[in-house]
Formats: structure tokens, C-alpha cells, sequence
């Protein structure tokens, strides 16, 4: 073989290592773009942004609740398929966050609240609009639940403050700023793993 037939084999040979180490090394990244957690909504102020369509083919809607305020609806197509309106909830108008997994399931978390009670609902639905995973959590003084990925959501409940009297004292003296804090991943089958707890002093 002449010098310049070796010459163009070895520059086909490196050009093909560097298009397979590039195609090898974009597999993570396309992976991880796939997957999405969206800002909370409050849907007192926030329901004219809605209804909003997911890439996986779902939609966050909203219907009215209680004749005044709005509350989230999933829809596959025109169906709904899950609406907090029909969940065991304290009030309309509450924050709403939700995401769109690597493998294009949704999950919702609807967060609502009055004097002297708070509660937020997980839901998750796969891409075809079958609803798989829901979840109450509530009590404490205070809750706060929140995405910090795709399918991992973080609850804290805050304790209520020792010796507090509620015959005597008004609501507001029942918080401790003393917060128990779990971590959790929710698998594909709706089951809920506790990866991290720890508590907190505020938030």
C-alpha cells in the first residue's frame, strides 16, 4: 500500500473514534434533558397560565372549585384523567408543581391550606393517562413539599411547639420552627423509598 493509501486510512480511523466517543459521550446528556421539574404555580394568581401542555403528551389543566378559586386537572387529550377537585383538599387556589420523568411519567404535588390545617396531594400518571401513584401528606404546624427532581420530592412537616394550649393560645403560637425532613424517590410502579431524613431548625 502506497504512503498516501495509509495516510487516508488512519485519518478514517481516527475520525470514526472521534464520532463514537462523541456519540458515546451525548447519551448522558440527552438522558438528563428529558427529564423536567417546573416552578410551583399558585393558582389563585397563576390560572391564566394554564391549561399547559407537557411533552409527554399530558396537560395541566384547571377547573373551578368552590365556585371562586381554581384547582389542577391532568388530562390525556381531551380526557381528564385526575383533578384535585374530586381529592380529599382543604381549599382552591393553592401551589401547584409538577414534573416529566427520563421516561415520560408526570408528577403533580397540590398544596392547600386554611387556619389551622395544611395538606398537599402527590399524584403521578404515566404517558398514556393512567394514574399510578397518589399520596396524602398533612399535620404539623406547618408543610412544605417540594421537587427536587423529577421523581424525587422532599416533605417537611413542622413540629407543633410543646405545651402549646389551643383553648389558650391562637393558632400562630402553635409553630416550633423545628422541622422533620424527609427525602424520597417514587419509582415507576408509584412506590414511595425514603433515601434521606434529618431535621432542620426553619426553613
Amino acid at each position: 500500500m502506497s504512503l498516501k493509501g495509509k495516510y487516508f486510512k488512519l485519518l478514517a480511523a481516527i475520525f470514526i473514534c472521534i464520532l463514537s466517543v462523541s456519540s458515546f459521550c451525548n447519551i448522558p446528556v440527552a438522558a438528563k434533558s428529558s427529564s423536567k421539574v417546573y416552578p410551583a404555580y399558585d393558582f389563585n394568581g397563576d390560572a391564566g397560565k394554564f391549561p399547559k401542555k407537557l411533552p409527554n403528551g399530558l396537560t395541566i389543566g384547571k377547573e373551578k372549585w368552590g365556585g371562586y378559586s381554581y384547582v389542577p386537572t391532568i388530562l390525556k387529550g381531551k380526557k381528564k384523567v385526575w383533578s384535585a377537585a374530586k381529592q380529599s383538599i382543604i381549599d382552591g387556589g393553592g401551589q401547584t408543581q409538577f414534573t416529566v420523568t427520563s421516561n415520560r411519567d408526570t408528577f403533580l404535588s397540590y398544596y392547600s391550606g386554611a387556619t389551622g390545617g395544611e395538606m398537599t396531594t402527590l399524584v403521578g400518571v404515566h404517558q398514556n393517562g393512567k394514574v399510578f401513584f397518589k399520596k396524602n401528606f398533612g399535620s404539623g404546624a406547618g408543610l412544605e413539599v417540594k421537587f427536587l427532581a423529577s421523581n424525587k420530592v422532599k416533605v417537611a412537616i413542622e413540629r407543633v411547639k410543646k405545651n402549646w394550649d389551643p383553648s389558650r393560645e391562637p393558632n400562630a403560637a402553635r409553630h416550633s420552627g423545628i422541622w422533620d425532613v424527609k427525602e424520597y424517590t417514587i419509582s415507576t410502579t408509584g412506590h414511595l423509598k425514603l433515601v434521606k431524613k434529618y431535621i432542620k431548625h426553619g426553613l
